[in-house]
């Protein structure tokens, strides 16, 4: 509720048993003032189920970060007249923020994925959750995003313009375009198990 509640009017409270909260406190708490505008876009680009959260990244991370520097970008999710160009750029730069990456978020994989493979500590399968999406992953990704935060705001879109589609009458996330990974890489295969791949972390 401290998501959609209007920040000026009258008082609005929600009774939880016993215990009555005042919504517009909750509000009032939340600093800096760049988090507490930009909730509803925080909570719906990283953290609400309904475009799912970043695997490896905490709800309250979204909340921690500093993120006055990408104010526009903020602002991009919330503007009902935002383009596709826009949105995807914004939600690029906001991923990056949360990876402590660059940008370019296929060449970021690729390094990520390499330092993983690297790291001669591991003793576990590398996990392509915890990597960089793709960049056509991001924009989709960014797409359900707005349509969420515009319809918070009362602004109908069509989800099946917004990384949705149709399929037997229900709504699904539309799937990637690109390939996780170029097709060389895929087709690599090495094991070194001698008792068979049960466990798959070779």
């Amino acid at each position: 509720m401290s998501l959609v509640a209007p920040q000026t009017g009258q008082g609005l409270f929600v009774k939880q048993g016993s215990v009555v909260y005042d919504i517009k406190l909750f509000q009032s708490a939340i600093v800096p003032v760049i988090i507490r505008e930009n909730l509803i876009v925080l909570h719906g680009f990283f953290v609400c189920d309904t475009t799912s959260a970043f695997f490896g990244h905490p709800s309250y991370k979204a909340l921690s970060m500093k993120w006055s520097h990408l104010a526009m970008e903020l602002e991009t999710f919330r503007d009902s007249c935002a383009t596709y160009s826009q949105i995807h750029d914004a939600g690029t730069k906001l991923v990056a923020a949360m990876y402590r990456c660059g940008v370019n978020l296929d060449e970021e994989r690729g390094r990520m994925f390499k330092d993983r493979c690297n790291d001669r500590s591991r003793k576990t399968m590398i996990s392509l959750d915890r990597v960089v999406g793709t960049i056509d992953a991001v924009h989709l990704h960014s797409e359900r995003a707005y349509l969420y935060i515009q319809d918070c705001a009362g602004n109908s879109l069509d989800p099946e313009c917004y990384g949705w589609r149709m399929v037997n009458g229900l709504l699904e996330p539309t799937p990637m375009r690109q390939e996780p990974a170029p097709p060389f890489l895929i087709e690599i295969k090495k094991c070194g198990c001698k008792t068979g791949c049960k466990n798959r972390l070779c």
